[in-house]
């Protein structure tokens, strides 16, 4: 009989889907252990043919120390957390699974658009509704959506997404992209020019590049001086995308009213060390985090792994 390929599941998933998928395959075996740090997973992954992980970082020592590694998948589209070129180097497949959570990214970059730049004050009018005493409906005025003018640097997923959402709600869009996208609304404004993005005195600007070397700290200090005083940032795509210590000075001239950033704890405690006013919110990687987006993404990285396994097919390979 021959022995059953076993992939290591390092990351958190819907366990409901787990259960579900492992019942559809006799010949791959998945072993479910969530809570493993990045030095844990160097030692244990040398005993598994495949391997599927979320934002965990995938380290050369890893890969390295695992003759027996075959394939590992990124539930997600950024792999930059994974050390590529060691894969590589020892024919290790890399897959990935862009466009699952790409709603929820989206929705999340939405809300806090309504949450920075709106302030209806909702929270608090609830509060002290509860004790009879809210005050003056006037004492919680709060902005619209509508007539505001956002720009979005990058369409692809989430950023399209991002971009019939704001159109929907009466915005003005000003898309940034390097090729030209089809839009459905040809309000939809697009550029492949950042600069003219940056200088056409945009309330809000939202960050959705993938990162990579041209993309890193593709914010810094003379983009900043390009936008209009009193803008909200957005960037639930790498922290890395922004220049932290032109971000500081952002938010002291006041070219930053406020800002929203989502990732890993280690890249915003930057942010959060640079915000002395407390002007904006720093996420923890939690932008694509419904149970929508879970399920569907669990539910693909075991299809890939079980496709991989018993009939060699390469689904979303990318190194």
């Amino acid at each position: 009989m021959a022995m059953k390929a076993r992939v290591l599941i390092a990351e958190s998933v819907d366990e409901n889907v787990l259960e579900q998928m492992q019942a559809t395959t006799k010949s791959v075996r998945f072993e479910y252990k969530p809570d493993l740090s990045v030095a844990e997973l160097e030692l244990e992954l040398a005993n598994y043919d495949g391997l599927i992980v979320r934002p965990k970082v995938v380290t050369a020592a890893a890969i390295v120390n695992s003759p027996n590694l075959k394939l590992i998948i990124r539930g997600g589209a950024g792999v930059n957390s994974i050390a590529l070129e060691s894969a590589k180097s020892f024919g290790v497949a890399v897959e990935n699974t862009p466009g699952l959570n790409s709603q929820a990214t989206a929705e999340f970059a939405f809300q806090a658009m309504i949450r920075l730049s709106c302030n209806r004050q909702i929270s608090r009018s609830a509060e002290l509704a509860l004790t009879g005493n809210a005050g003056s409906p006037e004492d919680f005025m709060g902005s619209e959506l509508q007539g505001k003018k956002v720009g979005i640097i990058g369409l692809g997923n989430v950023g399209f997404r991002l971009a019939l959402m704001c159109h929907a709600f009466g915005m003005q869009v000003t898309c940034y992209s390097r090729s030209e996208k089809v839009l459905p609304f040809r309000e939809i404004r697009q550029t492949n020019d950042l600069n003219e993005l940056l200088k056409a005195e945009n309330d809000i600007i939202s960050l959705h590049l993938p990162l990579s070397e041209q993309t890193r700290n593709i914010i810094s200090a003379k983009e900043f001086i390009r936008m209009a005083k009193g803008t909200i940032l957005i960037n639930t795509a790498r922290p890395q995308l922004v220049d932290v210590l032109a971000f500081a000075q952002a938010l002291e001239n006041g070219t930053l009213q406020s800002y929203a950033i989502d990732g890993d704890q280690d890249q915003i405690q930057p942010f959060i060390d640079a915000d002395k006013h407390k002007l904006g919110i720093c996420t923890h990687h939690i932008a694509d985090c419904t149970y929508e987006a879970h399920a569907a993404i669990t539910k693909q990285t075991m299809h890939q792994a079980i496709e991989f396994f018993e009939k060699g097919i390469e689904i979303n390979r990318v190194v």
